[in-house]
C-alpha cells in the first residue's frame, strides 16, 4: 500500500471521511485531517488504557 494510501485509510478509519474526498484534498486539507486523526487515536488511547476515568472524561 502506497504511503499516500495508507493516509486516506488512517484518515477515514478515524474520522469516517470519505476516500475520494481525501484524494481530492488540499494539502492543508490533509495536514488538519491527520491532526483531528492523530487526536481521536490518542483519546482513544487514554480511555482504553485508564477506563473511563480518562480520556474525555478527565481525572
Amino acid at each position: 500500500m502506497a504511503q499516500e494510501d495508507e493516509t486516506y485509510w488512517y484518515i477515514n478509519e478515524a474520522l469516517g471521511v470519505d476516500i475520494n474526498e481525501l484524494k481530492e484534498a488540499t494539502a492543508t486539507e490533509l495536514e488538519y485531517y491527520i491532526k483531528l486523526a492523530d487526536l481521536h487515536y490518542k483519546r482513544l488511547q487514554n480511555v482504553t488504557a485508564g477506563g473511563v476515568n480518562t480520556g474525555l472524561f478527565g481525572k
